[in-house]
């Protein structure tokens, strides 16, 4: 997608459980982002397992990672 500055791609690996993985283009740093919600990982590619409803998890990630990259 051009424009874009990273990748999340959300995976529900048991009921209400999220793995989310994170990867960037050029600088920015993902790993950040996925420090927030307890996970870890490189500068462009991090993830982290979430707990949570689909819609409130999608919500939070996304708002954060919006965030942290302005």
């Amino acid at each position: 997608m051009r424009g874009a500055e990273i990748a999340i791609v959300f995976g529900e690996e048991e009921p209400n459980i999220f793995k989310i993985s994170f990867r960037a283009i050029d600088n920015a740093n993902v790993q950040k982002i996925a420090k927030n919600f307890g996970g870890g990982g490189h500068l462009a590619a991090a993830g982290a397992t979430v707990e949570g409803i689909e819609k409130e998890v999608v919500k939070k990630v996304i708002d954060y990672a919006k965030k942290t990259l302005n």
